[in-house]
């Protein structure tokens, strides 16, 4: 069977300098240039560059925004367009249809194409970066309510840098489970502290499934299982522990299960290590799967 797959990729300010000749001549036929982010508008001051340098290669292109949940929806839609609007040339159509990238969607994508479940699972998808927490109640491939929460990953950093008195570096090796990450800080003293923010992450689940059950007049979904992921998600014991809070089980979402690793070009060890920081990620990439 032929391979029907269209090598592209993903640009934006992260990727200052593009060598857009030896991009096409890798065979890539696409380009999505991140226009802007949130309201931002000094987020991506390299999507027009971007943009005339896919176009000057030959490349498909496309423009994508990357919402952020906490900020008004108009502002962003207006950037967007704005900043799409200044990069096309008067008369230019040879471009893709516009793209909105959401963080919950893109977790669900890479759930959906991983783990490819029937219509009777029930499962919540729970994405924990540094500031905030996207929770997703997916039935089948069908998202049945969403909520973002201001509870992350950097909570637990504060009171330990609070609480012991640590630096960043050492209260994010501390979080991480580091071995003998600082001197003089026992064990008996970090883990109520984070314990306390784990009861907070906890306590804001189950809010989303009262509140999911409140809003429904569907009482026979009942969650079978969490599956976390994002930096926040590699907490030590965290899974086990939101696990007996909330008497579900929870899992650390995979996002290569179901996808074709060369191991001749990607190391085991260090896919494994970056495995829950991936899962949006991947998602994104692998958009309209």
């Amino acid at each position: 069977m032929p391979d029907l797959r269209t090598p592209g990729l993903d640009v934006s300010k992260f990727q200052p300098t593009v060598d857009w000749a030896k991009v096409a001549a890798a065979g890539m036929k696409f380009v999505f240039a991140r226009a802007s982010y949130g309201t931002g508008a000094a987020t991506e001051p390299l999507f027009k560059s971007h943009w005339q340098g896919a176009k000057a290669a030959g490349l498909i292109r496309g423009a994508y925004h990357f919402f952020v949940p906490t900020s008004d929806a108009r502002a962003q839609a207006q950037l967007f367009l704005s900043q799409v609007r200044s990069a096309i040339a008067p008369g230019e159509t040879d471009y893709l249809p516009a793209v909105i990238d959401v963080d919950t969607f893109a977790l669900q994508n890479c759930y959906e194409v991983n783990y490819q479940p029937d219509d009777s699972q029930v499962v919540t998808l729970l994405n924990i970066g540094a500031s905030t927490m996207n929770v997703n109640i997916v039935k089948g491939t069908r998202s049945l309510f969403s909520r973002d929460i201001t509870v992350g990953g950097s909570q637990f950093t504060d009171v330990l840098q609070r609480s012991l008195g640590l630096s960043f570096q050492q209260a994010e090796a501390v979080k991480r489970g580091v071995v003998n990450a600082v001197d003089g800080v026992e064990e008996k003293a970090i883990e109520p502290l984070i314990g306390n923010v784990t009861e907070i992450v906890a306590m804001e689940i189950q809010k989303t499934f009262d509140f999911y059950r409140a809003t429904t007049e569907d009482n026979r979904t009942v969650v079978q299982k969490i599956l976390i992921s994002g930096g926040g998600s590699k907490l030590r014991g965290l899974a086990a522990d939101l696990s007996a809070r909330l008497e579900l089980p929870v899992e650390i979402l995979n996002p290569f299960r179901n996808i074709d690793v060369d191991d001749r070009k990607f190391d085991r060890g260090y896919l494994n290590e970056i495995m829950p920081e991936m899962a949006v990620a991947v998602g994104l990439a692998i958009r309209g799967a």
